[in-house]
């Protein structure tokens, strides 16, 4: 790429509503995404014929589960935050 091309494309980046900040927006959706896939799938397990006990004892089980990926969520904002 021209010195013109980069000078042009760091002017839509920086100015550009749907590009500005794009990376900590994808990692924003991301971790929504998962948070929802996370939630359907716990609901689906504690309703099988699968999960021991029920919802009760399936929520108590993930508690772990849970502390540890929200503990990776943090981890991964604080990396990707704006300073």
């Amino acid at each position: 790429m021209t010195n013109k091309a980069n000078d042009d494309r760091s002017r839509v980046e920086e100015t550009h509503p749907i590009v500005k900040n794009a990376a900590v927006k994808g990692v924003g959706c991301g971790i929504a995404v998962l948070g929802l896939i996370a939630l359907v799938a716990f609901i689906v397990w504690s309703m099988s014929p699968l999960a021991p006990i029920g919802i009760a004892y399936s929520a108590v089980g993930a508690i772990p589960w849970l502390i540890g990926a929200g503990a990776l969520l943090l981890v991964v904002r604080l990396f990707t935050r704006k300073k």
